[in-house]
């Protein structure tokens, strides 16, 4: 049951009316063919108590009326959560170009680690090389000497 917006007085019977309503973006186009309407069902009712007269529609939405002083705090707080989700926006897209950052620095990094390990591979693979060529030598020196003796 419809409640009157300004005594909160409950309202009851009336005489529903079916409109035919264009959308304005409809209505810049100047598109006014049957199908571009839509058909709302509107209540007119008048308050017995008060004789406030407001529109009611039927299988619509329900607005609910709200005090101004209410309206302005829901406003304030849209309006301050909009700020929050702009500010939180920001950081967290500072957040992936840190990301981006530490990846290219771990890659460095790595590659670095990497590098120091492969240098410490070669000077161990190098001495081991000369002590192998050190090894051939004193073999080719005996084999030549065994050679000589025989």
């Amino acid at each position: 049951m419809p409640v009157c917006p300004v005594c909160e007085n409950q309202i009851s019977g009336s005489r529903t009316v079916s409109l035919f309503i264009a959308p304005s973006s409809v209505l810049k186009k100047k598109d006014l063919t049957p199908s571009a309407f839509e058909r709302k069902k509107q209540t007119a009712l008048i308050c017995g108590r008060c004789g406030t007269r407001f529109p009611v529609s039927v299988n619509r939405r329900r607005y609910a009326v709200v005090p101004i002083s209410e309206l302005k705090n829901i406003r304030t707080s849209l309006a301050r959560f909009k700020n929050e989700q702009v500010r939180l926006n920001r950081k967290i897209a500072n957040l992936d170009e840190d990301k981006k950052k530490m990846k290219m620095l771990l890659k460095t990094s790595r590659e670095v680690a990497d590098i120091n390990q492969l240098e410490s591979k070669l000077s161990l693979l190098e001495t081991h090389v000369s002590h192998l060529k050190k090894d051939r030598g004193e073999l080719e020196q005996r084999i030549t000497d065994l050679s000589a003796q025989q």
